[in-house]
């Protein structure tokens, strides 16, 4: 078994693995522990609902392995950035994209990986789409997206 058959047709703990490694490329941050980045990436094991989303995951892990020379995950991050920009106009990377951060806003980490994101993908929009007051004083809230405004050019949103 190689290991780009290992995973035929479900999304498993090795998927969920991958999805992670991806996501730390994605979304750089030396200081984030792998917490963030493994919520986040079971996710987006958990919000796919139909083949076809099985079928886009699993083409695109397999992919990103086949350009790794058959494991993704013994890239470092900066390596697989670069095979990550190959797929970037992909359905697969938008679906990553989406999912990591509509998963990540009920992160306490979430603001630290949108300063990642908007020096990683220069082009995006970044935000969430909830922002529990509840978690944090609502004036540091603003200072928090005051900053984050400020470092990513504007796209804050």
């Amino acid at each position: 078994m190689t290991i780009l058959t290992h995973y035929a047709m479900t999304l498993d703990a090795e998927v969920t693995n991958r999805i992670a490694h991806i996501l730390r490329a994605i979304f750089p941050h030396d200081a984030l522990a792998d917490g963030p980045y493994e919520r986040s990436a079971q996710g987006i094991v958990d919000s796919v609902s139909t083949p076809r989303d099985t079928g886009l995951v699993l083409e695109g892990v397999r992919s990103l392995d086949g350009l790794a020379g058959g494991d993704l995950t013994s890239l470092t991050p900066d390596e697989l950035a670069v095979h990550l920009t190959s797929m970037e106009n992909t359905e697969f990377f938008a679906m990553l994209l989406t999912t990591a951060v509509v998963s990540l806003y009920r992160d306490p980490e979430t603001w630290s990986l949108l300063g990642a994101l908007a020096m990683a993908v220069p082009r995006v929009e970044l935000g969430t789409q909830v922002i529990c007051t509840g978690f944090r004083n609502p004036a540091l809230l603003a200072k928090m997206a005051e900053t984050m405004d400020a470092i990513s050019g504007g796209r804050l949103i």
